[in-house]
């Protein structure tokens, strides 16, 4: 045996303990009463994920993605004076102008994908809106979809 194959031996023998708590952390979730975790079946997963996808003349789905990078001039903090910006600009003013208020809404990551370092894009399915919330939602991807 080489020493990289003896390193690499030894640290997979590092890794498999906190592997098992990793995995014995999540079954400890399963049921868990008041946590926004769903254990969907493989078919629900899979409904899901096709409604984001197109199905080839072949049968299987295709999925694109767009990556588009975060402008730190677009970038606005809504909340308390402890997290907004001291000193928007006239750009981020306008963008909180359009935001008047914070929506908490119910979601569910359905889809996630790595698109480069550090940046991840999610598909969040939000769950029991009402038709204001709905408006809402539809009102600021309009309003991002012209500004970005």
């Amino acid at each position: 045996m080489t020493t990289a194959t003896t390193a690499a031996i030894k640290k997979e023998d590092n890794i498999q303990p906190v592997l098992r708590q990793v995995q014995e952390a999540v079954r400890s979730l399963a049921g868990a009463p008041n946590l926004n975790i769903e254990q969907p079946t493989r078919a629900e997963l899979r409904r899901r994920a096709e409604a984001h996808g197109f199905q080839t003349q072949f049968g299987s789905y295709a999925f694109g993605s767009m990556v588009k990078s975060r402008s730190a001039g677009l970038t606005v903090y809504v909340g308390s004076a402890a997290v907004q910006l001291p000193k928007p600009s006239a750009r981020q003013q306008e963008i909180l102008r359009q935001v008047p208020q914070t929506l908490e809404l119910r979601g569910a990551v359905v889809w996630s994908q790595l698109q480069a370092a550090a940046v991840t894009e999610v598909g969040i399915e939000f769950i029991g809106l009402t038709l204001k919330q709905q408006a809402q939602i539809d009102q600021l991807v309009s309003f991002l979809r012209t500004r970005v």
